[in-house]
């Protein structure tokens, strides 16, 4: 009769200790690899596949992940630990309801494990229910009173839902110059003062925060986040030098051209415009958006030829772009092209309810007034109608 092998104990904890320092200092294949050898000696052993699933959860591997986490919770189900990592995994799925459950499952074997209380409270943020989820991050940050993880993830929330004074107060009492995850923060403190209004203490912080910057991204990023405080004070030839250093950190990025252009535009530069729009066309020949952008700059410039032209394009490229649809129908009104705009606008009230964004849906009203104004009273209030829905007027 064959007996079973015990595990070398003093040999498990080695190799299970060894494989959390490796990855906590981020070598992942090496933790794999000792991970693995611990395995071998205890494949029972529900801690360890815990371990694992972090491992592989970590390693984008996520349902490599969820197979360890599932073998932790059959062999310790009075454990909290698996049925953290369940949670987690349906929450990187988007299984939210489904994360709930087992984040709830947690709470019901170990009521203080903060990290469970902040997914619960990202969860209910994910779902709209803003009261549960500030309850679930407060609780967290109870129990972990100095965690930047807890302080983040609460002033993250009342940053979302525009509470930008309990953003600020909450990330001043805990971030503290040289703190870890001190970018992090000042990326929201940054936002908040911005949103609130307090450019000088926006732009006191910026300095700090671009010297935080490790790659083109972020610098790109961050002058645009300088580019938007400068704006908001309506000084454009500051914040389009911002967007235009940004392009140059990230040439790639269509959004950062069009912020640029609409700088410009407010100053007003026409010179400058064209000139960046035709290095953006380049970089950038199939972007709906660009055209878009640039289509509303033109007609921003009183120039209906080129705005037809370039709104045109955009629907070229994409010609379920709805937003642009109703931006060149009202193009052709303007330039008393009446029998192409009421074709336009009679092909397109069907695609209404796909017109969603709110930024881009400015054109609407003017159309719909533009049809009204020939005695077209029913299609105007329809578009007239859309574009109040869509920004609560």
């Amino acid at each position: 009769m064959a007996v079973s092998k015990e595990p070398n104990n003093q040999d498990l904890e080695a190799l299970m200790k060894e494989g959390k320092e490796a990855f906590e200092n981020d070598d992942l294949e090496r933790a794999n690899q000792l991970l693995h050898q611990a395995l071998e000696l205890d494949p029972e052993n529900a801690n360890l596949h815990v371990d694992l699933g972090n491992l592989f959860f970590t390693m984008k591997k996520i349902f490599k992940a969820r197979e360890h986490y599932q073998k932790a919770s059959e062999l310790k189900p009075d454990s909290h630990r698996p049925w953290h990592g369940m949670g987690r995994i349906e929450k990187e799925l988007g299984n939210v309801n489904q994360a709930i459950q087992y984040f709830e499952k947690v709470l019901s074997l170990e009521p203080e494990t903060y990290v469970s209380l902040n997914s619960l409270g990202y969860c209910y943020l994910h779902l709209h229910e803003y009261e549960k989820a500030e309850t679930y991050y407060l609780k967290a940050i109870k129990i972990r009173p100095k965690d930047f993880m807890a302080i983040y993830s609460l002033a993250r929330f009342y940053s979302q839902t525009q509470r930008w004074d309990k953003a600020v107060e909450i990330l001043n009492s805990f971030s503290k110059p040289g703190a870890k995850h001190r970018k992090e923060a000042l990326i929201i403190l940054v936002d908040s003062y911005i949103q609130l209004k307090k450019n000088q203490e926006a732009l006191s912080l910026w300095s700090e925060l671009f010297s935080k910057a490790i790659n083109d991204e972020e610098k790109a990023e961050f002058l645009r986040i300088k580019g938007i405080i400068h704006s908001t004070q309506n000084d454009f030839e500051n914040s389009s030098q911002c967007y235009s250093e940004a392009t140059k950190f990230q040439p790639y990025r269509a959004d950062y051209w069009t912020s640029l252009l609409w700088e410009l535009a407010q100053i007003p530069d026409k010179k400058r415009v064209q000139l960046h729009g035709d290095k953006a066309k380049l970089l950038h020949p199939e972007e709906s958006h660009l055209f878009f952008h640039l289509g509303a700059i033109d007609n921003y410039f009183d120039d209906v030829e080129n705005a037809i032209v370039n709104m045109s394009k955009a629907l070229e490229i994409d010609p379920k772009f709805v937003e642009a649809k109703v931006g060149l129908a009202f193009f052709y009104f303007k330039n008393k092209k009446t029998n192409e705009a009421l074709e336009l606008a009679l092909e397109t009230v069907e695609e209404l309810p796909n017109l969603t964004n709110q930024r881009l849906s400015f054109y609407a009203k003017d159309l719909g007034e533009s049809l009204k104004s020939i005695g077209k009273f029913d299609l105007g209030d329809q578009y007239i109608k859309c574009h109040a829905d869509l920004n609560n007027d």
